[in-house]
């Protein structure tokens, strides 16, 4: 298949900046397959870089890689009729191997010259290629050889294996004039994510007092109640005798709340079940409520995996506390470099860049994830960025947060709180009872 080799990164002198590695399976000139992508009719291939020590990423102004695949011409197809382990066919210093068979999936191994093989095929009885339902195909290190296995739906007779008879070699150069990843498309942000000094008596003064507000022809949904000053819908319990509750929040329009990452948490603490029955579950997700166009209040949603079993007509009612956290004594570091490697330690947590990407980039955190309040990107002209979302995935010792990001940020900002005021509103959502089927006639 095609493959892309990275040649080399230079600087605006013509120094080549990539770190000189004459050996390993992964060394900077090793060229990686190009694959295709379910989600696109894309293929593409992920190549990790290593810079020379001194090097730094923004001194390269020239990538030079190719793209190199070797084009058929002409082709030759052989049969193994009746297959069994053991079996092979081989043509120009190419051998394929039969090493399991049965009536609904087969594997084998390629040696010789794996690039001359294009494909192992199985028929039915009638000659008439099978769809595969899975497959999987490794190269053997070191070996030169590659194993491979199938499986289908329908009976398997034979199999066919399709030889390239010469192969053209072919080879597209290209060229990239940074090494930052690019953007689909640039966006700024509509709502700056800084951070507003909001006190505890403040909110108090303005929300205390609130109780959420019902508009039940606005908010369509199983069941609705209120938590404080917020209202909550039950849009639906799961499917699939699954229970994953999803809720709607409706928020009062409280400062910094729209970016706060942990300001807002649903957790559910029990499920009432018709027959009598209380499970206790300990579920529990952020939830970032969002403006919406033409509401002075903000809303989000959260869906909520409770591990339980059971069918949605089979609960009356779900219970929880919904946890507002107002964070005091904020402060922000800078990702200057935002450079692979980088690292910052801000007051007892640490955060490094781990990844650079298309319109995202990844960082880890070290630390008490929960004092992380809001994250903040720039571009080269200091414009602040929309983060469309920003992805937590807890660790043992921290986090590793994956940014959404519209455009190549050359900056991030980093809010974290000292402490927080917190708040908890315990709420009940509860279903209509259930109609009584009709008396027999």
């Amino acid at each position: 298949g095609p493959l892309l080799q990275v040649e080399s990164a230079l600087d605006a002198d013509g120094n080549e900046l990539l770190r000189d590695e004459p050996c390993g399976p992964d060394r900077n000139a090793a060229a990686v397959p190009l694959a295709g992508d379910v989600a696109s009719d894309l293929i593409r291939a992920r190549k990790t870089l290593r810079l020379a020590d001194a090097a730094e990423l923004d001194a390269l102004v020239a990538l030079r890689a190719a793209v190199r695949f070797a084009l058929p011409v002409g082709t030759e197809s052989l049969r193994i009729k009746k297959p069994a382990v053991g079996d092979s066919v081989e043509r120009f210093g190419a051998r394929v191997e039969i090493t399991g068979f049965s009536e609904s999936a087969f594997s084998y191994r390629i040696s010789g010259a794996p690039a001359r093989v294009l494909a192992v095929r199985a028929l039915n009885r009638a000659s008439t290629p099978l769809a595969a339902l899975d497959s999987w195909f490794v190269d053997v290190p070191g070996s030169g050889e590659l194993i491979a296995a199938e499986s289908y739906r329908g009976d398997l007779a034979e199999l066919e294996v399709v030889f390239a008879l010469e192969q053209q070699e072919l080879s597209f150069p290209l060229e990239l004039g940074s090494a930052r990843p690019g953007s689909d498309g640039e966006q700024l942000s509509s709502e700056s994510a800084a951070f507003i000094e909001y006190s505890e008596q403040q909110f108090l003064e303005e929300f205390g007092p609130q109780v959420g507000k019902v508009f039940e022809p606005e908010l369509p949904g199983q069941a609705l109640g209120t938590a404080g000053p917020f209202t909550l819908v039950l849009r639906e319990l799961g499917d699939d005798g699954r229970l994953a509750p999803r809720i709607g929040v409706l928020a009062p329009d409280i400062p910094n709340l729209t970016y706060n990452l942990h300001g807002l948490e649903l957790a559910l603490a029990e499920v009432r079940l018709r027959d009598g029955r209380t499970v206790s579950t300990q579920a529990r997700a952020a939830v970032l409520p969002r403006r919406s166009f033409g509401r002075d209040e903000l809303i989000g949603a959260v869906e909520l995996e409770t591990g339980l079993e059971h069918a949605a007509s089979a609960v009356l009612g779900i219970a929880g506390t919904l946890h507002l956290r107002l964070a005091r004594d904020v402060r922000s570091a800078r990702l200057e470099a935002l450079v692979p490697g980088e690292r910052i330690d801000a007051w007892g947590v640490v955060l490094e860049v781990l990844e650079l990407g298309r319109d995202h980039l990844a960082l880890a955190l070290e630390g008490r994830v929960e004092r992380l309040v809001a994250l903040r990107a720039f571009n080269e002209a200091g414009q602040e960025l929309l983060i469309e979302d920003v992805a937590i995935e807890r660790g043992e010792t921290g986090a590793r947060l994956t940014l959404t990001v519209h455009g190549q940020p050359r900056a991030v900002d980093v809010q974290l709180a000292a402490d927080a005021k917190r708040f908890a509103y315990d709420f009940r959502l509860d279903l209509p009872a259930a109609v009584p089927a009709a008396p027999s006639p």
